[in-house]
């Protein structure tokens, strides 16, 4: 997977979300949401809850408040354990996910597409020119038309 730079951000989206919601979770889950399109599986990140704790730059047991609120309200997906600092915690952003899956798709349809496209130029060459500049394909063009005359 490549990485892109920067994710698409939705002001209205953002603030329709989590308006409701304390400054200290929208905070938070910024925070989260960064790690989570940095990581591997883009969308979700699985760490101990210590390592949480120093990703949202709070004690153990505040972050775990912190994440148990974010899983109670629904703002993102929280599996394990949130009262071990020890315990495997995996979070997911549904929506990061649902955007990643689409990437995905549309790069199989864009390379299928590309594929579909091109032939064998050994046995069809004046079908394969797809590929070709312009200027190669008028010249090609027109000994063509030399040809039927």
């Amino acid at each position: 997977m490549s990485k892109n730079p920067a994710f698409q951000f939705y002001p209205s989206d953002w603030s329709r979300d989590l308006e409701e919601h304390p400054l200290e979770i929208e905070g938070a889950w910024i925070r989260i949401i960064c790690k989570l399109w940095w990581s591997d599986t883009r969308g979700r990140l699985t760490r101990t809850m210590e390592q949480w704790s120093r990703i949202l730059r709070v004690p153990v047991q505040r972050c775990s408040n912190i994440l148990n609120y974010i899983k109670t309200e629904k703002i993102g997906e929280i599996e394990g354990d949130l009262t071990r600092g020890d315990a495997a915690v995996t979070i997911t952003s549904r929506r990061m996910v649902r955007d990643e899956n689409s990437r995905e798709l549309h790069k199989i349809r864009q390379k299928r597409y590309r594929n579909k496209g091109k032939c064998d130029a050994d046995m069809t060459p004046s079908l394969c020119q797809r590929d070709a500049p312009s200027s190669i394909l008028h010249t090609s063009f027109l000994q063509k038309e030399k040809e039927k005359e």
